[in-house]
């Protein structure tokens, strides 16, 4: 490897894997097999054959078949151990490495939107660099935690290639800068995030007018740029700016093929509106002249239609107006337009537009707004400016093109400097920032097969960059080196002064020495000037030529090669004055300034031009990039700068290709080889102590029980004791090669040592084959004596058969015989048998047919005499009714005539009415239960129905056969039937003479008995009538009545109002309308103050004395009470600031709260001051405590109760209580009978009285045990929301309390193996190892010893199972979140010592677990599935035989596939050395990932917290279901007062809560 030493001699032997030089694929693979005599090594190659090479030749390969993530830390540090490096992770998708603090980025060519976003942005923010997995996000974050800490500018200066995605990174790296600045003050945040979309929306503006297709790359930056993200003092961002550098303008004249154009050119020609091609003239991209010089129009997967309207939006973002952008299109299009103008000679100095240039030529002076003939005069023509006046001459063919073209290019350049100085004040720059952060987007090295102007200076810049980044590397070096404490020598490293010297000149302004740019600006001001001539010129200087870093070639004239410090290139020179060239014509610039389009003026604006001055100014490209390069570097050197370098790793931009030649040559580029070369200057081998004795600690066996620092010093001193070795605080320094004899001499020690285990392996094998043939012969012959008893025990067996075979036969045969003969008896006995009882049953059946025909005769014949019977008693029974019914119509005539007997009638009739009224209801009652009766039995008799169908069929069956039975008896009977038939005929007859006689005599009797009833009728009518307008004289008392008891009771209510007792209704939420009305609205606050004093209403009426004594009692007792009720709140209210505890696993105060507004009746009343009252004093409480668990369980158990009584126990307000005309009446008797003064004592113990009450219901007594269930108003519905506001309140302040209280300790668990992992952990352990386990727990000890607390104040407290349940989840889910994480960010945690760490702990959780119960930690278990199954994969053995099916299923089944694809390439085996999954199953996943169903899932492989609220109100409302809250409890101390008369004021706690139905 080329400026890196490979120290390594003596270091290699049989079986070392080395790296051998290969053309095509820079180094391949080898294993040395033997030394030759002349100290040459044979080795062995991949493709099977042998040579022979030096130890120099053939660096060694590191350890192990996994990258680092800092290639300074590998073993062997050199050119082929770096790109095995790169490639391996690259091929694990890690596209990140560190080398020391440079960042390489290898470009993936493919989205990985899981490595980007807010996800990871948070992961980063505040890490340490090297914490986590190498980022671009973790530079950005170095960057400005360095800014702020240090108040210094830095630089981030992102490098590479063509293609190798430097605008990728940088927009990252801008998306982190501008999210970090935001995440400081949400205030702010809008602003923040405005300059970011303008800066990031920047970016395809800037790709459109600055970007073209080349060679290599499809989107290439044709220019530079430096993006300043500007921050005030707070950190915050303030502003941004945008500087650009050296945009290649000769691409807008001339392309090779097959690159194209600036992208906006195909953009406008494919893009723009049928409008906008009319107005412009617009053609297809192939018909313009500087476009069609190369054969590519389009780009794979690019649509320019759809980039035209996507340059068109980010214009819109930047600010541009949209009448401002149609100028900038305008100018763009006129630079096509310019380039189809087309010359002819006129002569040989003299030219012309030719005819088809002629529409082109119109089209351009419309599209800039200047005249025909102007712009055709400033193209064929050159005016020169003389004391005598002007002087225009022509010019031929040739100088029309150039300056066309110059002109073109002026133009085009001018617009694109417009739109950057545009973008910048649409982000807005800060004036005086405090500190800022550069990102600067600059070309990588370039070398081409032909080199031209731009190269050179790509180069030269890259050159000076390079210049700073070995200043850099090395001060970080020795800055290393002095924090550790140890003594180092100043290092040389090569420095590429001489270049930029030959290239710009050296020494001071009067005594510079030219370089070859200052002869390139000296040769450009002679017009005759001939690349050739300058060339020659440059051949001719003394100083460039004799420079070793000058070449002249051999065969050319017109070329010269540099040896750039990434390799030598070669220039052509041909385009080098002309490409140099900036001249500015007078002509154009006093032409353009002229112009009627508002934009052109602004690019070109007037200037006064001397009467001598020349026509053309002269400007260089390169004195205005160097001084643009000068100032950028002074502003680099003010700055701490940070690196990144991209690498290209293929050529064809394919994923997962690594070309291995096209890397050394980028890493060469990009100086990540001299950083190497610096860094085996000085000690390139760095290791912590920790580190090293894991490595190395099988050599120092011997040593004895000491640190680590020790025990290394004592390996060095044993096995290099020659070496420079440095020791620091922290590491141990080697000097190049040291690290190689160190791993040599313990790659030996591991031969010898396993040569001896595999002799005593093979011992152990022999002696084992041994016993196993010795124990199989002893077995054959057991075997064989086993089989030839067999054999003979069988023979004997079948001769025993044979005879019980034989014997069994002859039994059979015998038996046969006599079951025979016994069967031949038996069916004889059962015909005689059968014959004898049919006989016996036909007998039977004849008797049974004679008493039935007997029974028959004896029914008709009792049947006959009793209807005889019933019809003359019937005839006796209507001739008595008719005699009474006459006797009463006399007896009523003679009641009508006495007028007193009408009141009696109408109370009679009224009581009737009444009767009749309860009777109705009862019938109606009736009928209803009838009505469901019916239903039920016809239901029922359905149900017999299909039973009676089913017995009549078997019935029918049974008749027939019993027909057929019956048929000989039927035939039998028949003639003596036909007999009786004529006799009972006969009888009949008779019969029916009797009948008519009866009838006639009957009828005669009925007409007398209907006059009788028509006479009645009209009797009947009178007295209805009569009844009628009786009821009406009552209907008319009764309103009467219901009036004044109307006008009573409002007269009531106002002396209540006057006394004062409207206040205590709306203290105590009750009505205290009097005892007729039992529901009546409180009065509104206005019509209370408008009472001054008491004042009777009755003072128009004449109301007794007595009862104006009562009522003014009456009114003072509701006073009293309504001061009682104010004193009883107030001692509510300094009751709950203290606390009330908890009786038989009922909270108190939500216990006492709830029965205070039953029995002051609040939860009915429309005002709601005491619920205000409560709410606020609660809340302080919550308030008062935030972090004080034990106070935040109490609340919220009281609140969860309050909230499950509230729930349960009450409803919406529905219609108004009990009224009317009957319970005014019932009232009005309880009155009478018990007094006013008696009816207002009961109003004040009593609820208000319903239905079915008894005389002593209460609400807080009695026996009938009828659920509780209020209507409720709007305060109360409100204050039960609060409720439940208080509980989503206070159950997120328990988990926020518990989070921080864990959140140090998990940091420590993840990192226990981190910190005392490996050998000297296995060390330690060995000493002691219940102490190593005690210690490795401790911090999941104090965890658990957290929620050790937390579940004993949740118990003590009696919180709810399940909101206990809940919060145990939530936490657990967060320690599952945090620790998953973590294995998902840092490589080290993915360790199998970890693996086997994390998994002891989470041993000691569900130990725990199971300790605490299921019913108060729920399935917490389940909440850690991520991190189990996680810690379930690093430590199972055999990875890379487990299929993709297997880990998805039975492994990992909660993992996604990105977390799965994450942990497999992030593992990495510490102790045993065994790989990860298989290439076949990353294959897979990697498939997968990028289907087209994975790319609309969230790519992101890191979980998130969910601080939802993880129940509902339904399950709050389930609660306390099981446990009745309303039985009696004792009166708490802090409501139990000494004075007797108030004593008793919250006596009704101990009494059951009882209400009615509401």
């Amino acid at each position: 490897m080329t400026g890196i030493p490979d120290k390594q001699s003596n270091l290699h032997s049989v079986g070392s894997r080395v790296w051998l030089r290969d053309l095509e694929h820079g180094w391949v693979r080898g294993e040395v097999l033997r030394l030759h005599e002349d100290g040459k090594l044979i080795v062995k190659m991949e493709n099977g054959t042998e040579e022979s090479f030096d130890e120099s030749e053939i660096p060694l390969q590191n350890p192990g078949e996994r990258g680092v993530e800092d290639m300074i830390t590998l073993t062997y540090l050199n050119e082929p151990g770096v790109l095995w490096n790169l490639k391996v992770r690259y091929q694990q998708d890690d596209i990140y490495t560190y080398t020391g603090s440079i960042l390489i980025a290898v470009n993936p060519f493919t989205p990985m939107p899981h490595l980007y976003g807010t996800h990871m942005m948070e992961q980063y923010k505040d890490a340490l660099q090297g914490e986590l997995s190498p980022h671009a996000y973790a530079i950005a974050d170095a960057s400005y935690k360095q800014m702020i800490t240090n108040r210094k500018s830095q630089a981030i200066l992102v490098s590479g290639e063509s293609g190798a995605g430097k605008t990728e990174t940088s927009k990252h790296i801008m998306q982190y800068l501008a999210w970090l600045g935001g995440e400081l003050d949400r205030s702010t945040i809008e602003k923040d995030r405005n300059i970011e979309q303008k800066i990031l929306e920047s970016n395809p503006l800037l790709e459109a007018f600055g970007n073209a297709k080349t060679v290599r790359n499809d989107n290439s930056s044709r220019f530079g740029k430096f993006t300043e993200i500007q921050f005030d003092q707070n950190g915050r961002i303030s502003g941004a700016a945008i500087r650009t550098y050296l945009l290649e303008r000769s691409r807008v004249v001339s392309v090779l093929d097959p690159e194209r154009n600036y992208h906006i050119f195909y953009q406008i020609c494919d893009g723009a509106s049928e409008e906008e091609r009319k107005a412009w003239n617009l053609r297809e991209a192939k018909d313009f002249s500087y476009l069609s010089s190369s054969s590519c129009f389009e780009l794979d997967g690019v649509n320019n239609a759809e980039e035209y309207i996507k340059t068109r939006h980010a214009m819109d973002i930047v600010g541009i107006p949209r009448e401002t952008q149609e100028c900038v299109f305008k100018a763009v299009v006129a630079v096509l337009h310019l380039g189809n103008i087309v010359f002819e000679a006129v002569d040989d100095d003299e030219s012309k537009v030719a005819s088809i240039g002629e529409e082109s030529l119109c089209t351009a002076a419309s599209l800039l707004g200047v005249p025909v003939e102007g712009l055709r005069k400033i193209l064929t023509t050159r005016t020169r400016k003389t004391v005598d006046g002007p002087i225009i001459s022509p010019i031929n063919v040739d100088a029309a093109i150039n300056t066309r073209d110059s002109f073109a290019k002026t133009l085009y350049s001018r617009t694109f400097d417009w739109l950057v100085e545009c973008i910048n004040k649409s982000i807005g720059q800060d004036p005086s920032p405090s500190s800022l952060i550069g990102v600067l987007d600059i070309y990588g090295f370039e070398e081409f097969a032909r080199n031209d102007f731009e190269q050179f200076c790509i180069n030269f810049a890259n050159e000076k960059l390079q210049q700073h980044f070995n200043q850099h590397v090395f001060k970080m070096e020795q800055k290393e080196y002095e924090d550790e404490g140890i003594e180092w020598s100043y290092i040389e490293f090569v420095d590429n002064q001489d270049v930029l010297d030959i290239i710009e000149g050296s020494g001071s302004n009067r005594s510079k020495i030219s370089g070859i740019l200052d002869l390139l600006d000296e040769s450009c001001k002679f017009p005759r000037f001939t690349h050739k001539d300058f060339s020659q010129k440059l051949y001719s200087s003394d100083f460039i030529s004799k420079s070793n870093r000058f070449f002249k070639p051999r065969l050319s004239e017109t070329e010269f090669a540099i040896q750039h410090y990434a390799g030598k290139v070669q220039y052509d020179t041909l385009n080098f004055l002309e490409k140099n060239k900036d001249f500015i014509v007078f002509e154009h610039q006093e032409l353009l300034s002229q112009s009627t389009e508002e934009f052109v003026c602004l690019l070109f604006p007037h200037e006064e031009a001397s009467g001598t001055q020349a026509s053309v100014k002269f400007s260089s490209v390169s004195s205005r990039f160097g001084k643009q390069l000068s100032e950028l570097m002074l502003s680099l050197q003010e700055m701490e700068p940070h690196y990144i370098r991209c690498i290209k790793p293929n050529k064809d931009g394919v994923p997962m290709e690594f070309d291995n030649s096209s890397v050394l040559q980028q890493l060469r580029c990009g100086g990540v080889l001299e950083a190497v070369r610096i860094s085996c200057a000085g000690y390139p081998s760095k290791r912590t102590y920790e580190e090293f004795y894991d490595h190395f600690w099988m050599m120092c066996l011997d040593a004895g029980d000491l640190e680590e620092k020790e025990l290394s010093k004592y390996v060095i001193d044993k096995h290099l004791p020659q070496k420079d070795t440095q020791f620091g605080k922290s590491r141990v320094f080697l000097r190049a090669g040291g690290m190689a004899e160190l791993e040599k001499k313990r790659m030996d020690l591991q031969n010898s040592s396993a040569t001896i285990i595999q002799a005593y392996v093979k011992s152990w094998l022999a002696e084992t084959y041994y016993m196993k043939a010795k124990s199989s012969i002893l077995k054959i012959q057991s075997n064989w004596r086993s089989y030839i008893a067999q054999r003979e025990l069988n023979r004997r067996k079948r001769e025993n058969a044979a005879i019980t075979i034989q014997s069994k036969y002859r039994s059979y045969q015998a038996r046969r015989r006599l079951l025979s003969v016994i069967h031949a008896v038996e069916t004889i006995q059962r015909a005689y048998r059968s014959y004898v009882h049919a006989k016996a049953l036909e007998a039977r059946k004849r008797d049974l047919a004679s008493l039935k025909i007997q029974s028959e005769w004896r029914g008709y014949l009792a049947r006959k005499e009793y209807q005889g019977y019933l019809r003359v008693v019937v005839l006796a029974q209507s001739l008595w009714r008719a005699k009474m019914s006459r006797a009463e119509v006399a007896r009523r005539r003679m009641e009508a005539r006495e007028s007193g007997k009408l009141m009696k009638d109408k109370e009679a009739l009224e009581s009737k009415l009444e009767k009749l009224r309860v009777i109705s209801e009862t019938v109606t009652n009736q009928r209803n239960d009838l009505r469901k009766q019916l239903k039920e039995e016809k239901a029922a008799k359905e149900k017999i129905q299909s039973e009676m169908l089913a017995q009549i069929s078997e019935a029918n069956q049974k008749a027939s056969r019993l027909e057929m039975m019956l048929s000989a008896a039927n035939e039998n009977h028949r003639t003596e039937t036909e007999k009786l038939k004529e006799r009972l005929s006969k009888a009949a007859h008779d019969h029916q003479q009797e009948k008519d006689l009866l009838l006639q005599e009957h009828q005669k009797k009925e007409q007398a008995l209907v006059e009788q009833n028509k006479h009645f009728e009209g009797i009947k009518s009178q007295l209805l009538k009569s009844s009628e307008e009786l009821k009406g004289k009552i209907s008319e008392l009764e309103a009467q009545l219901e009036k004044s008891m109307a006008q009573r009771d409002k007269a009531m209510e106002e002396a209540q109002i006057a006394s004062g007792l409207q206040g205590q209704g709306a203290v105590m939420g009750t009505p205290m309308s009097g005892h007729l009305v039992m529901s009546k609205p409180a009065l509104s606050g206005e019509s209370y103050k408008d009472v001054k004093k008491p004042r009777s209403p009755y003072a128009r009426e004449h109301i007794s004395d007595m009862d104006r004594r009562q009522r003014e009692i009456l009114a003072k007792q509701q006073q009293l009470l309504r001061e009682q009720r104010i004193a009883d709140q107030e001692l509510l209210m300094s009751a709950l600031k203290a606390d009330l505890g908890f009786q038989e696993k009922r909270p108190v105060a939500a216990i006492v709260v709830f029965r205070s507004f039953v029995h002051w009746k609040v939860i009915q009343q429309d005002k709601g001051t005491i619920f205000e009252r409560v709410s606020e004093a609660i809340g302080r409480q919550i308030e008062a405590c935030p972090d004080d668990n034990r106070k935040l369980g109490y609340w919220l158990t009281n609140t969860c109760a309050l909230f499950y009584l509230m729930q349960r126990h009450t409803k919406p307000a529905g219609t108004a209580g009990e009224n009317g005309i009957t319970a005014r009446l019932r009232l009005s008797g309880q009155q009478a009978a018990k007094g006013l003064l008696a009816t207002a004592a009961s109003y004040l113990t009593r609820s208000p009285i319903k239905p079915g009450d008894g005389p002593d219901a209460s609400a807080h007594g009695g026996t009938n045990g009828l659920s509780v269930q209020f209507e409720a108003r709007y305060p109360a519905l409100l204050f039960k929301q609060r409720l439940g506001v208080f509980v989503q309140e206070i159950f997120p302040g328990l988990r926020d309390n518990m989070k921080k209280e864990i959140s140090g300790q998990l940091g420590i668990c993840m990192n226990m193996s981190n910190t005392h992992g490996g050998r000297s952990a296995a060390r330690r352990a060995s000493k002691n190892p219940h102490d190593h386990e005690n210690e490795h727990l401790l911090p999941w000890r104090e965890i658990l010893k957290s929620f050790t607390s937390l579940l004993d104040v949740l118990k003590e407290d009696y919180v709810p199972h399940l909101l206990a349940s809940k919060l145990m989840e939530q936490l657990f889910t967060i320690i599952n979140v945090n620790l998953f994480n973590q294995l998902m960010l840092k490589r080290d945690c993915c360790s199998f010592s970890n693996g086997e760490y994390v998994k002891l702990g989470l041993g000691e959780v569900e130990q725990w677990l199971e300790k605490a119960g299921h019913e108060w930690v729920g399935n917490s278990w389940d909440s850690l599935s991520h991190l189990r199954q996680a810690v379930t994969f690093l430590v199972i053995h055999q990875k890379a035989k487990k299929s993709l099916d297997e880990i998805r299923k039975d492994l990992c089944p909660s993992l996604t596939v990105q977390q799965i694809y994450r942990l497999s390439t992030m593992y990495w085996d510490d102790r045993f050395g065994t790989e990860s999954v298989s290439h076949e199953v990353l294959s897979e996943l990697k498939i997968i990932m990028n289907s087209a169903g994975q790319q609309s899932q969230n790519h992101s492989f890191l979980l998130d917290e969910d601080s939802a609220i993880p129940f509902s109100a339904e399950e709050l409302s389930r609660t306390y279901d099981g446990l009745n809250l309303l039985q009696s409890i004792r009166v708490p101390e802090p409501l139990q007062q000494s004075d007797d008369e108030r004593k008793d004021r919250f006596q009704f706690l101990t009494k059951n809560l009882i209400t009615p139905s509401v």
